[in-house]
């Protein structure tokens, strides 16, 4: 039984993806392991390409104004790179950031990974003025979704007194009102990371959000 809901239902129909990818890439993942892994919506032209690094995948579609994946060995590690996101304004509001990283996490669970990655830029400023495309708010957006990183010795400073003891962003988003003082006093966060592990504290913090939210994926 198909217990999505309607957005997910359309929007995140990986049969409605259409994947161009060298064969080179085509020998360590499959189509529809691109697709999850990019967590490309419904109509888009999924294009990997063998680096020297690893996998670029890069999105194309109506939705976004741009989305790009890295998949790369780090290490002992397998990571996904969220290299650029970006919703177009006018399907903002049906949270397909947290539908797409939900995909994502899943996919890249079941598939041996270790994390994504991302850069978390922003803040107040950027993310309440100027034209609907320019603004940034992946600085609040994307802890709240279970990205995790220290938070920088100038960024600490400004919060309120009472996040002093506070050492990662994770602990500002455990409660409604640490995320309304991060989106206030905020700032970018480099390298922030997803846990895909089972039971991390990243899955914590996105099943939490989508359940808030009604989001079925």
């Amino acid at each position: 039984m198909d217990d999505r809901d309607d957005t997910s239902r359309t929007w995140f129909d990986p049969s409605l993806v259409h994947v161009q990818a060298d064969e080179a890439v085509l020998e360590f993942l499959d189509e529809e392991a691109l697709i999850r892994l990019s967590g490309a919506p419904s109509w888009s032209r999924l294009i990997a390409t063998k680096t020297p690094r690893g996998i670029a995948i890069t999105v194309q579609n109506d939705v976004v104004m741009a989305m790009v994946r890295h998949i790369e060995r780090r290490g002992d590690e397998t990571i996904i790179r969220n290299q650029v996101f970006q919703v177009n304004p006018d399907y903002r509001g049906r949270r397909f950031g947290a539908r797409a990283l939900t995909v994502q996490a899943r996919a890249a669970q079941a598939l041996g990974f270790d994390a994504i990655e991302l850069d978390a830029t922003g803040n107040y400023v950027m993310a309440t003025t100027g034209h609907p495309r320019d603004r940034h708010s992946g600085y609040y957006v994307w802890p709240r979704l279970g990205f995790d990183t220290n938070i920088p010795p100038s960024t600490l400073r400004r919060l309120p007194q009472k996040y002093k003891g506070c050492a990662r962003i994770s602990d500002l988003m455990a409660s409604q009102e640490g995320q309304d003082d991060w989106f206030i006093h905020g700032d970018t966060l480099n390298d922030a990371r997803f846990d895909v592990a089972p039971g991390s504290k990243s899955w914590d913090l996105l099943l939490a959000y989508c359940q808030q939210r009604h989001i079925r994926i």
